[in-house]
């Protein structure tokens, strides 16, 4: 604990840009020789566009093109967020801490999804032509508590540590949908509201305790208690004779409950040159669902162990071998397991899977880094195997208006819809291997470049409902990042991201680029600083593809955000400056995207 400066210190941060958006925060600290009190509160308004688009293509039972339907979604999307967190750090003594925190965050956002609708005869002549517009109100809050404990023994590197954190999230989203027909005729349909009250409990509580054995030997031990508890209640409620009325075939109540309990311990020990690290983690989880309205609970409960070994060879000071094994596992998130379904568009729904059972993998992998004067290059070589991989598939079924399932459907019949449902699975196993690479270059002394690329090849096994879904994907991706600075000591930093085109058994998707830029430069005598930030500087950001079902073929486009630019201003007091992670880095999309 000794060398931190006592005091008062901090920063203030303001930013502005475009599409709207604009904030305020303050990073705030005052210590004293035996008290540390520190808060983070901030202020942030911002507005998100989107937009989405789908072609489909019907075929009946001889797979001749019977109708079509185009959909155009344009997503205007604000929220108000404001968050703050304080904390007090105690100084037990100078080698142990007691540090508690507390956290409060409450959004309200408004999104409009406008979704604009042609539907077409098998002569491509226009049938119907209709706009549906989906309101949504969504307010979110948020209380954390953490509680943490450091102890600090004599010897170096001999440490423990305890962590306690409790959090409530409290969410609401109303949600009214209109529907106009505008040709042939001009209709007003029956419109529809919707409600989803949840509330999420979090419990977790770990330790770690690390003790050095020696100079080269090291022993490791922790665990960790989740204990999660959400309910979800989604209400769907139709217009009929002059009332909204519950639509049973929509509306549901989810009790979701998961408790993970985790132990773990590893040891490492270098001999000369050679270095090896063995651990193993045991997991036991209990997943309860259960959906109140129609009485289904779903169980699943497992113990599962988990060794990892590593492997290290010094061939030199500036090259080494490496030779990994773990087996992990990947649970999927509750809105995967959730059932409800999105109504946004009456013919393309999501919806989740209760069934979905975690996917396991065995990953081994060889590396191999290598340092220049200028240049480093840290490799390797890859083999994962997947059993009970989850992935997106799509089935069709025929609905009336009302989303009841149609038996003997008649295409002619506008009131008969032909429904595409994506849902995730445990469709399959999958062995993943390639090849992948960081490379570091420092040319000058003004000019940093880092690049890494992966490239692998995924073979897909499995089917569902008497269809096969076998597939090969060979695919790539790669991230660039130039940090340069210019003269009068401004820092300019581009990032580059494209995934290469992909295959699945029902989907195509073709290649993605995504450039972000940043400029800043510090002024004030380096008190201040100020940054230039375009996120996606050619709104090139889209997921583009095509997928397929057995009666349906459809091309479609999403994205999640358009192009923005900001710029951000941060006045540091008492207080050197930090490194920070640039804006705008890529996230896969966010949001939706994630999900589905």
């Amino acid at each position: 604990r000794k060398g931190k400066a006592q005091g008062f210190n901090g920063s203030i941060s303001t930013s502005v840009g475009d599409p709207e958006n604009y904030g305020v925060s303050a990073n705030l600290n005052y210590r004293t020789k035996k008290v540390n009190y520190l808060t983070n509160t901030g202020y942030n308004y911002r507005k998100s566009p989107g937009n989405s688009f789908s072609n489909v293509t019907y075929f009946d039972d001889l797979g001749i093109e019977e109708a079509y339907r185009n959909e155009v979604i344009n997503y205007d999307r604000e929220n108000n967020r404001f968050n703050t967190r304080f904390g007090v750090e105690y100084y037990l003594s100078n080698k142990s801490s007691l540090t508690a925190t507390f956290l409060y965050r409450d959004s309200d956002g408004d999104d409009i999804a406008t979704n604009t609708i042609n539907e077409f005869d098998a002569n491509k002549n226009l049938a119907i032509s209709s706009l549906r517009t989906e309101f949504e109100n969504d307010k979110d809050k948020t209380v954390e508590y953490n509680l943490n404990y450091t102890k600090d023994f004599n010897k170096s590197g001999h440490k423990l540590t305890l962590d306690f954190q409790y959090g409530n999230s409290t969410e609401t989203e109303q949600a009214n949908i209109t529907d106009v027909d505008s040709y042939p005729i001009v209709y007003q349909n029956s419109p529809e509201r919707s409600r989803t009250a949840e509330e999420d409990k979090e419990i977790q509580f770990k330790g770690d305790y690390t003790l050095p054995i020696g100079e080269n030997t090291q022993f490791e031990f922790g665990f960790k208690i989740d204990l999660d508890k959400l309910n979800s209640d989604y209400l769907v409620e139709t217009f009929e004779d002059g009332a909204f009325v519950n639509n049973t075939n929509y509306s549901n109540t989810l009790d979701f409950n998961q408790d993970v309990y985790a132990v773990y311990s590893q040891f490492g020990k270098k001999i000369n040159k050679f270095s090896y690290l063995l651990g193993l983690r045991a997991e036991k989880t209990d997943r309860e669902i259960n959906l109140i309205q129609t009485n289904e609970v779903y169980n699943k409960n497992y113990t599962e162990l988990f060794p990892t070994v590593n492997l290290g060879l010094e061939l030199s000071d500036s090259e080494n071998l490496t030779l990994g094994y773990s087996r992990r596992l990947r649970r999927p998130h509750h809105w995967f397991l959730n059932p409800f379904e999105s109504r946004t568009s009456q013919t393309y729904i999501r919806r989740g899977n209760v069934n979905l059972d975690p996917t396991y993998t065995n990953s081994f992998d060889l590396g191999y880094l290598k340092k220049w004067n200028k240049f480093t290059l840290n490799s390797s070589i890859y083999y994962n195997h997947s059993l009970n991989n989850f992935e997106m598939i799509q089935i069709d079924e025929w609905r009336d208006g009302d989303g009841n399932v149609i038996q003997n459907p008649d295409s002619s019949n506008p009131d008969h819809l032909k429904v595409i449902i994506r849902s995730p699975i445990n469709l399959s196993t999958q062995d993943r291997y390639g090849f992948e690479f960081t490379a570091n270059y420092n040319p000058f002394k003004w000019w940093r470049i880092s690049n890494s690329f992966n490239f692998f090849k995924a073979v897909t096994d499995g089917e569902y409902n008497n269809i096969n879904y076998d597939s090969e994907d060979v695919t790539w991706f790669t991230r660039l990042t130039s940090r340069v600075t210019l003269p009068g000591q401004i820092d300019w930093q581009t990032r580059g991201m494209y995934m290469a085109p992909s295959e699945r058994a029902q989907s195509k998707r073709e290649g993605i680029l995504s450039v972000n830029l940043a400029f800043s430069k510090d002024i004030l005598k380096e008190k201040g600083t100020i940054a230039l930030n375009v996120s996606d500087l050619f709104n090139s950001r889209k997921r583009k593809g095509e997928t397929f079902s057995p009666s349906t073929y459809t091309k479609s486009e999403f994205q999640w955000r358009e192009r923005q630019i900001m710029l951000n201003f941060t006045y540091r007091f008492n207080q050197k400056k930090q490194r920070q992670r640039p804006q705008g880095e890529y996230d896969g999309g966010g949001g939706e995207e994630q999900m589905f």
